[in-house]
């Protein structure tokens, strides 16, 4: 993992991260989230207990590509798996099993906690009645809380698939890509997670540690994800497609769209939107004429409409000034 779960303290945010392939990209991000209470195994120092929240489209995958490509040195002892959905078991075992096989140098108890944890997210401005207790998303407090659940708590009364919808449109408002659809492929630091506390750079080795220092400290991160609007609320984009500036020249690809809500959703008090979101992995090059009004910048999707490129209000200047445009 690319970060020190060590940063996830109890009662505390999660330690957000990512598993990478030898070169350095992703395989998909992880929350660990450290749970209420440790495991005591008849030492007088209770051994560490995280819950490890992962996509739930990669369950399966992930855990033959982890057996086959790296292993897990761990610090700590026991971790309970907790996906965020009601995948097939059978794909939670083999994630479960695969897992297992990676322990090294430390024992590693695995256990899967799937059926007994789920993960809530909440807006920051979300009702509830739990907001105080609940655990800020690691990545940006602008994202509202995550934290990992018991299914019989009794304050997990919110319906799965409107807080999907609303999380997919805030993080495409934020430009901040999730799960392994998104992100695989990508370096971490082309997903931004060198500013949303998803990379530690003094933590020990892990597999593609090199190639995400090495690029950090040659400044050649020559793409980053960056959010869009198109002006509709009834578009659709495949993941892929490519966007082109008017000179033609392929400037990126798209991640995700995420449509409005629609206006039978509003409470007579909101103001409809009329945009249709995205997220799309665009050369830091072209963002920057973007950003300066240099003749070219308009982007299009191919053979679509055109977009509007946007730079979140959290980017720190070194992404569109320090880094080296000639990587």
């Amino acid at each position: 993992m690319t970060n020190d779960v060590a940063e996830a303290r109890p009662g505390g945010d999660a330690a957000y991260g990512a598993s990478l392939t030898p070169k350095g990209k992703i395989i998909l991000d992880v929350f660990a989230h450290r749970a209420s209470s440790d495991v005591n195994d008849g030492n007088d120092d209770p051994s560490p207990c995280f819950l490890l929240d992962v996509d739930r489209d990669r369950a399966e995958e992930v855990g033959v590509v982890a057996r086959a490509r790296f292993r897990v040195f761990a610090e700590t002892k026991h971790f309970r798996v907790a996906d965020e959905t009601n995948r097939r078991t059978n794909a939670r075992a083999q994630f479960t099993r695969n897992l297992r096989r990676m322990s090294l140098r430390k024992k590693v108890i695995i256990t899967n906690e799937s059926e007994t944890y789920d993960v809530v997210v909440r807006s920051p401005n979300a009702d509830g009645g739990d907001g105080a207790r609940a655990r800020a998303d690691p990545r940006t407090r602008a994202l509202g809380y995550r934290d990992a659940r018991r299914r019989d708590d009794a304050t997990m009364t919110t319906t799965r698939e409107s807080v999907d919808l609303a999380h997919a449109r805030a993080r495409a408002r934020l430009g901040v890509a999730e799960g392994w659809r998104e992100m695989e492929g990508a370096m971490p630091l082309e997903c931004n997670l060198d500013a949303l506390r998803g990379v530690s750079f003094t933590k020990g080795c892990y597999v593609g540690q090199e190639n995400t220092a090495r690029q950090r400290f040659r400044g050649a991160t020559r793409k980053r994800v960056t959010p869009f609007a198109i002006r509709g609320s009834n578009v659709s984009i495949e993941r892929g497609t490519k966007i082109v500036n008017e000179r033609g020249d392929v400037v990126g690809e798209v991640l995700m769209t995420s449509a409005p809500p629609s206006a039978s959703a509003g409470t007579g008090t909101e103001t409809v939107e009329e945009e249709t979101l995205g997220l799309a992995r665009a050369r830091v090059e072209f963002i920057r004429e973007r950003v300066a009004g240099a003749p070219g910048s308009i982007a299009r999707v191919v053979d679509g409409p055109e977009i509007d490129v946007r730079v979140p209000e959290w980017w720190p200047e070194r992404f569109l000034f320090d880094e080296d445009e000639t990587s």
